[in-house]
């Protein structure tokens, strides 16, 4: 009996998924080397085995929102830096990627900064942006490194309880 072959799937909207994916793949990679991390210091501060980071780095997983955030907090970037620079990755071709069309982006409503402002109150990106900025990398990885200890704690303390 002979083997049934499926058709892959194809089209331009497949092909520029694939094209996004392996931009993010790349980014994700970037960030951690440029932080001096390996692979292992990640999936460390997740309590995951290295292959977790292997797995999301290499396209055989995705991320979701959260493991995003968190990931991005041990490489000592913002989930919104984050996005910027992979924004500008797929605007920029001249790195190796390809030329994303850009998608209009909605109007904001009025009060939004001010969501954005309590946010950066909080410890986001735009209410501790000058102080972030004076952070050496080393640093702002070692805050993400306790602060996701931390959560982890906080997460297994109230798990006893339940």
């Amino acid at each position: 009996m002979m083997p049934v072959q499926r058709a892959g799937k194809r089209g331009p909207r497949l092909t520029a998924n694939r094209q996004q994916q392996k931009a993010l793949q790349s980014l994700l990679r970037q960030l951690r080397t440029d932080a001096g991390l390996r692979q292992k210091d990640i999936s460390k501060a997740f309590g995951k085995p290295q292959a977790f980071v292997s797995y999301y780095e290499t396209g055989a997983r995705r991320l979701d929102l959260l493991e995003l955030r968190n990931v991005c907090e041990v490489l000592g970037i913002s989930l919104v830096g984050f996005v910027r620079k992979f924004e500008k990755e797929l605007l920029d071709p001249s790195d190796g990627h390809f030329q994303h069309q850009a998608v209009p982006q909605p109007k904001l409503p009025p009060d939004i900064k001010a969501y954005f402002v309590k946010m950066g109150a909080q410890g986001g990106k735009i209410g501790g942006k000058s102080r972030a900025e004076k952070l050496t990398p080393e640093r702002r990885s070692e805050i993400a490194k306790h602060a996701i200890e931390a959560r982890w704690k906080k997460r297994k303390s109230n798990q006893r309880v339940m």
